[in-house]
């Protein structure tokens, strides 16, 4: 319940995003806040006896202009799971691997972005059932929309083309 989770600071949360894993009682709150900082918290637990860890900050640049750069998934065979995000640098998209077993951030690493130029603006994150795979989509300040596929170990099959979004 929303009793149990940690504070995630004083600013103002202006996204949330929350994935529950597929093989063990645990999900992520992941908020994006007022201060452009992203965090993540791993909660575990049924019924009466949840409990959550203290957030991890992902990311303290995740740019000013307000927007969901940002998403969290578990695979679906393995447990762990991944975020991915945006920063305040134009073509900057990132992500951090929980091991959902001891509920452990990775480091950041960057995706090497070739066909988008602009800064993250939107990120959809979604599981293919029965692998550890993920489809990454992303949008920026371009209105340019791209995608990847994670693999479970590493992120690559970037689309062979950029879709331009216009009005």
């Amino acid at each position: 319940t929303e009793s149990s989770a940690a504070s995630v600071g004083s600013s103002t949360i202006e996204w949330i995003r929350v994935a529950s894993s597929p093989v063990r009682d645990q999900w992520i709150i992941a908020t994006r806040d007022a201060a452009d900082a992203i965090a993540a918290q791993v909660c575990t637990g049924t019924n009466y006896g949840i409990s959550c860890n203290s957030p991890t900050t992902i990311t303290s640049t995740a740019g000013t202009h307000g927007l969901n750069n940002f998403d969290v998934e578990y695979e679906q065979i393995s447990g762990d799971a991944v975020l991915v995000f945006g920063t305040a640098t134009a073509d900057d998209l990132r992500y951090s691997v929980l091991n959902g077993a001891t509920a452990v951030w990775g480091s950041a690493t960057t995706i090497t972005t070739t066909r988008t130029a602009g800064t993250v603006e939107w990120v959809e994150l979604t599981s293919r059932p029965s692998s550890d795979q993920i489809g990454i989509a992303y949008s920026d300040d371009a209105d340019d929309v791209s995608g990847y596929r994670w693999s479970g170990t590493v992120v690559g099959d970037e689309a062979t083309s950029v879709v331009t979004a216009s009005s």
